[in-house]
């Protein structure tokens, strides 16, 4: 496989032209045409339609940029951790990590990374999403929640997952400052009259049946992002199923939280490091995992 040929294809379609995308390679735009018609052969496609504007991906063009990106990217990776295995410096590590994780953790463990010369590109977001960039390759490993049967988790996605230590806090509703439920008892008929928002996760952890032992309502609302439910709930009478988190996130004194009893389907889960069984980690991943492992074990020691 030709990398420079997918370069100037991928240039082509960013272009929109031949003669722009010759001028910024650069190439002539007599041997840019003569590497495009070289990949149409190759694969038996038509990836451009030329038009007196310029040109157009074509269904099949479309579909073969993607991959083609794909492809550049992966490779521009390789070139990276090459490089860095080779000098030992401007290591590039990528990972990610939940928003309550990012929020709460890795301040604290970024600023012990300083002095190295290490460059970080970290994604936040549900489960789901780092699944789906950890197996495209976007990151290199995630720090999440994983169930503690480890096992079923790890044979079902093809993962490695170390467990770090176990996701502990009470089951948490929050509200705005002011709501109905912010003072006084919690009793179930009190709670069922609100409308509840969670995460999906919070939804992994709770069983519907749990939850009902305490009067809280099936979830109409399940978000990935806490800033999104934080603002629901500061703007209406709803309230949030979360954990402790939740108070890493919002601004002291807007919202309040309370804790309830863990109904009796807590569903048990633990801190742990997500990565594919394929992968090895470089020096610099390694010293993010030792950094991220010894703060979680001095914030479960205290």
């Amino acid at each position: 496989m030709d990398i420079s040929k997918l370069e100037h294809c991928v240039a082509v379609a960013r272009e929109g032209s031949f003669a722009a995308a010759a001028a910024t390679i650069p190439l002539s735009q007599s041997a840019l045409t003569r590497s495009i018609q070289s990949l149409e052969r190759t694969y038996g496609i038509t990836i451009f339609e030329r038009g007196k504007n310029g040109v157009r991906l074509t269904g099949e063009g479309e579909e073969f940029i993607a991959i083609a990106e794909e492809i550049l990217w992966s490779a521009g990776r390789a070139e990276e951790r090459l490089t860095a295995v080779a000098t030992g410096e401007n290591a590039t590590v990528r990972f990610g990590a939940g928003s309550a994780m990012a929020s709460s953790i890795l301040p604290a463990v970024l600023a012990c990374m300083e002095a190295r010369s290490v460059h970080f590109e970290i994604r936040t977001g549900s489960n789901a999403i780092l699944r789906s960039l950890l197996s495209r390759g976007e990151i290199d490993f995630f720090l999440g929640a994983v169930p503690t049967t480890a096992q079923t988790y790890k044979s079902a996605y093809g993962y490695r997952v170390e467990v770090v230590a176990p996701v502990v806090g009470s089951l948490m509703v929050a509200m705005r400052a002011g709501h109905p439920l912010a003072e006084g008892l919690l009793f179930p008929e009190r709670v069922e009259q609100f409308p509840v928002a969670c995460k999906p996760f919070m939804k992994s952890r709770y069983e519907e049946s749990g939850l009902a032992e305490l009067g809280i309502r099936h979830p109409a609302i399940y978000i990935d992002d806490y800033h999104v439910l934080v603002k629901l709930i500061h703007d209406s009478d709803f309230i949030m199923l979360s954990n402790w988190a939740v108070d890493t996130l919002q601004p002291p004194g807007e919202i309040v939280t309370r804790s309830l009893p863990a109904p009796n389907e807590f569903q048990h889960w633990s801190w742990g490091f997500v990565s594919s069984s394929h992968t090895s980690f470089s020096a610099a991943a390694s010293a993010v995992l030792e950094a991220v492992r010894d703060h979680i074990k001095g914030l479960s020691a205290v």
